[in-house]
């Protein structure tokens, strides 16, 4: 359903393509990114739990910053074309709808559920 309504508001299939797997790209590159972030706040928040840690990241800090600087160049890699551009604009759209979704659908439940257990 979701490609028939691009397809409608986007009548060139090539066009309509290139702009749903750029933005699949872009959102791939800001959820890797919020992944480094955690990473990096993790480690400076809690360092002891990290020592404790089976699993250590190949480089560590460092190699957390290489690779946001390799996002944010992927970032404007795809700002250098027009198709891509257009995906690029419009992602901040799918974050406005995750915020609003998140306020009206999740947040109530996480409240009724917390008031449950208080009672």
């Amino acid at each position: 359903m979701a490609g028939a309504g691009l397809q409608y508001f986007v009548p060139n299939t090539i066009e309509a393509f290139t702009l749903a797997s750029s933005l699949c790209v872009i959102l791939f590159i800001s959820i890797w990114g919020l992944i480094m972030v955690c990473y990096l706040r993790y480690r400076k928040l809690q360092p002891e739990l990290h020592e404790r840690s089976t699993f250590n990241m190949p480089g560590g800090v460092w190699m957390s910053y290489v690779v946001l600087v390799f996002l944010f160049f992927a970032l404007i890699i795809l700002s250098l074309e027009p198709d891509t551009l257009k995906a690029l604009i419009v992602s901040p759209l799918w974050v406005i709808l995750l915020t609003i979704t998140y306020r009206l659908l999740y947040l109530p439940r996480i409240r009724k559920s917390a008031a449950l257990e208080q009672a």
